[in-house]
């Protein structure tokens, strides 16, 4: 199910300290390409104290994921394989960007 951030943050404030929220982690299908959307709620989270962490493979990148990053506390990054030809024949794409969000 897809909520906004309205929903989220409106969510959040009625139950903050009902159920003592101090971390959230973004990790169901890939947050990174929800980049742009993600940004406002993950200030708005950072301004109320949360804690955010961001699991990704680091396949995608842009200014809104750097932009994403940058603005959270901890990016859990999937790296399958570090070898290429393995990383090629175990997920069928090149690791090349997730090695350069790595160095990131």
């Amino acid at each position: 199910m897809m909520y906004n951030h309205f929903f989220l943050i409106n969510l959040i404030n009625e139950n903050i300290h009902y159920f003592l929220i101090h971390h959230l982690h973004f990790h169901y299908h890939q947050p990174t390409f929800q980049a742009k959307a993600l940004v406002p709620l993950v200030r708005e989270l950072k301004e109320k104290g949360i804690h955010v962490c961001i699991d990704s493979n680091g396949g995608i990148w842009n200014e809104e994921v750097e932009e994403l990053f940058k603005l959270t506390d901890l990016v859990l990054l999937d790296i399958k394989e570090f070898n290429p030809a393995r990383h090629q024949a175990l997920t069928g794409r090149s690791n090349e960007q997730t090695i350069r969000t790595a160095a990131w």
